[in-house]
């Protein structure tokens, strides 16, 4: 299937979340890992990303997308990216929800609606 939708928002978006599973790399693990999952049909892309790293905290959770939030000390960073990539989500209006283990990994789980049929 075709995908339409707004190219700047999803490379904000996937930025973002692929940074993101980077730098908090789980650099003790024997195999780090990071995926990115798309699936798309005529209503909306559903995009995964999925690491091994070092996960989020479940008191945390309904924080990260919070301006300035920073769910650790342990990297750099300003506590924007997940507030701009639910800004960027929220503009296309789609959906993200996050799932965590702390020392496990994260999952982030993106459905937005697919523009090819508004555009056909």
């Amino acid at each position: 299937a075709n995908f339409y939708s707004d190219k700047r928002h999803l490379e904000i978006i996937l930025n973002n979340l692929i940074s993101n599973a980077i730098k908090y790399i789980d650099l003790y693990k024997k195999e780090p890992a990071i995926t990115v999952d798309i699936s798309i049909n005529e209503e909306y892309a559903s995009i995964s990303i999925i690491d091994n790293g070092m996960g989020i905290k479940e008191e945390y959770l309904p924080k990260v997308f919070n301006m300035f939030f920073r769910a650790t000390q342990e990297r750099s960073g300003s506590g924007l990216g997940l507030y701009i990539v639910h800004e960027a989500i929220s503009k296309l209006k789609g959906s993200v929800q996050v799932i965590s283990e702390f020392g496990q990994g994260s999952t982030f789980k993106i459905r937005i609606p697919n523009l090819f049929l508004k555009y056909e």
